[in-house]
């Protein structure tokens, strides 16, 4: 199995433990637009149990995140 591959199912999993604990977050799917496979990753681990609250920087066509 590829390394890709791998880390898309370790993603999923991930996005999946997320969203049972914060059913009302937003998808971090749903910003592969703006961040690469390893950034989401790196993000959705670093929540450490706290929600993610992503903002669109509609101005500069640029996403941050922040943990609450």
């Amino acid at each position: 199995m590829t390394k890709y591959i791998e880390s898309i199912q370790r993603f999923a999993k991930l996005e999946k433990d997320y969203h049972s604990k914060f059913p009302n977050a937003q998808p971090v799917g749903n910003f592969f637009a703006y961040f690469e496979l390893d950034d989401l990753l790196d993000i959705i681990q670093g929540a450490n149990g706290k929600e993610i609250k992503f903002t669109l920087e509609k101005q500069t066509n640029s996403c941050s995140y922040s943990y609450l």
